[in-house]
């Protein structure tokens, strides 16, 4: 019989001058989510737009060990504030998702926002379903591959 271990889960910022090291560390992961994605946006343009602060790098540490790392951008819109997650890559997930969520949460009330948004493949999207998210549209496109 096996006992589970909880490993604690730290969920931090990343200072815009320290971008480029933790995007190094999952830059595998992160291409290939991209390129699953459809190819609208490259790993070089969200890096360029994290080291300059107009995108908000985060990171995932499980039991001490770099699991995970999302891209997360404050959109002012007219009516109200929203964050949006641009991207989400790592290992073992399931492990970590949860806190991570959380920490998104406790940013957007920082922030104003009035809510979080993901665009995501059907995958994710089942993920955030049973983490409490609700689908509110469909994304449709003609063209591309």
């Amino acid at each position: 019989m096996g006992f589970g271990v909880a490993m604690e889960t730290d969920v931090r910022w990343i200072p815009p001058g320290e971008a480029k090291e933790a995007w190094a560390a999952f830059l595998p992961a992160i291409r290939r989510g991209l390129a699953r994605a459809g190819g609208d946006l490259t790993a070089e343009s969200l890096m360029e737009a994290a080291q300059s602060g107009a995108l908000s790098l985060w990171s995932i540490e499980l039991g001490g060990v770099a699991a995970g790392i999302a891209v997360i951008e404050v959109i002012d819109r007219p009516a109200r504030a929203a964050v949006s997650v641009i991207l989400v890559a790592g290992r073992g997930m399931a492990g970590w998702i949860g806190p991570a969520l959380g920490a998104l949460e406790r940013y957007r009330v920082l922030n104003g926002a009035h809510k979080a948004e993901a665009v995501c493949r059907p995958g994710m999207a089942r993920l955030l379903r049973r983490m409490g998210w609700r689908p509110k549209g469909v994304i449709m496109e003609s063209g591309g591959a």
